[in-house]
């Protein structure tokens, strides 16, 4: 509905209209080919009244001649256009990057993930190994030897390089950035991502990398996020005796961790790298 300020405006289909219609007198102008046809008049309030006739739709409608007028809307069924499914494409990308992000929310209930309380960030730096892990399913192309490299940057950000083997022999690989969760907060905490640069400023395409084992020498580590639902024990080389996994995986369990779906990480005895691709995915 169309309103001006003491003036009550028709919208209306069917026998409304051609009520209205006849009230403002005959229209009989119609354009050839018999499409339909508009007129107008000037009516003694100061408006004009323009009709359409035609033949699928038959309606009236009174138009201020000037000034402002408000617009009161009725909402009615319409045909999706091609803007509004060009609008739905960026909430579908963004929705398949959270997930391809990890992002994780600490569980209710669950006593908080323990942490380490420091970690010395250029110590840390360099290329690790992965020995073990939870399942993840952008993790289900890699075979072995799957490495996470971390380059300390001018501004203070963590540049990542995870690269794994893949079955065909070749090397996939996924670049990222690394950031303190919070700047009050301990350094241990850290968010990652993989997304596009231009996607950082939305929270949720960053994950949660939390230190939460930690070798005195910083020979191992383990990696988690408050959900307890991924984790993955690293090393600076490419296997792990007994005894050392061990002792990490009896502070996971202290931790709340539950072990019984972990998948040992295979590593191949060259350091042979096949043909590198690339891909966006996390892993």
């Amino acid at each position: 509905m169309l309103s001006r300020t003491g003036t009550n405006v028709l919208f209306d289909r069917g026998s409304i209209a051609r009520r209205s219609i006849r009230a403002a007198g005959p229209c009989r102008a119609t354009p050839a080919g018999g499409r339909g046809g508009e007129c107008s008049r000037r009516e003694p309030d100061g408006l004009t009244r323009a009709r359409t006739v035609g033949r699928s739709r038959v309606r009236s409608i009174v138009l201020p001649a000037a000034g402002p007028a408000t617009m009161d809307v009725a909402p009615g069924p319409r045909k999706p256009g091609r803007q509004e499914t060009t609008m739905n494409k960026p909430c579908s990308i963004l929705f398949f990057v959270m997930l391809a992000s990890g992002v994780h929310a600490e569980q209710p209930g669950k006593v908080p993930l323990n942490v380490v309380p420091k970690v010395d960030l250029p110590r840390y730096m360099g290329t690790w190994y992965e020995v073990a892990r939870l399942p993840f399913k952008f993790q289900n192309q890699c075979v072995s030897d799957v490495t996470a490299t971390y380059t300390l940057r001018v501004d203070g950000r963590i540049a990542v390089v995870n690269r794994c083997r893949t079955k065909d022999g070749s090397i996939s690989e996924a670049k990222g950035i690394a950031k303190q969760a919070r700047a009050d907060g301990p350094n241990t905490k850290l968010k990652v991502r993989f997304a596009p640069s231009w996607l950082s400023v939305l929270p949720f395409v960053w994950g949660d990398y939390w230190i939460t084992v930690l070798a005195p020498d910083y020979s191992y580590a383990a990696i988690g996020e408050p959900g307890r639902k991924y984790l993955w024990i690293l090393s600076r080389t490419p296997t792990m005796d007994e005894p050392t996994l061990r002792h990490i995986l009896d502070q996971l369990e202290e931790n709340g961790y539950d072990l019984t779906r972990l998948i040992r990480t295979p590593a191949s005895p060259s350091s042979a790298v096949g043909a590198t691709r690339h891909s966006r995915m996390a892993f």
